[in-house]
């Protein structure tokens, strides 16, 4: 899947909202570098729905690669939620899979305090 163009990136206009449209370019997700991936770890609520498909990710190997991250906490956070997961053609059945796997190899690594979001992922998810 190609990356969104660079006006579909984020929904809004703010300064946040920008700085990530421009760091992220409208490169593909496996194109950026770690300090790319670094400085947006904390941004996947801020992607439009179809930008959080194309760099999730970045989210996942980040908490696969280091589940007690940032990355970890972001992402338990954004797939709690219910907020812009909605991509033109949804996700498919493998993705979903693949993001189910992740949060449940990621439930012996998770903070007490991220446990809930974690069970509220994988009831979205699984």
């Amino acid at each position: 899947m190609p990356p969104p163009a660079l006006d579909a990136i984020v929904t809004h206009v703010c300064d946040e909202c920008w700085e990530l449209r421009d760091r992220l370019g409208g490169r593909p997700w496996h194109e950026l570098d770690a300090d790319t991936r670094n400085a947006v770890r904390w941004d996947l609520p801020l992607l439009s729905d179809d930008a959080k498909q194309h760099y999730l990710p970045i989210w996942l190997l980040g908490a696969v690669e280091e589940p007690r991250s940032d990355f970890t906490e972001a992402l338990l956070f954004a797939l709690d939620s219910d907020h812009r997961w909605e991509p033109r053609g949804g996700y498919s059945a493998a993705q979903q899979r693949v993001i189910a796997r992740v949060l449940e190899a990621l439930i012996d690594h998770v903070e007490q305090a991220d446990e809930s979001q974690l069970t509220g992922a994988l009831d979205r998810w699984a």
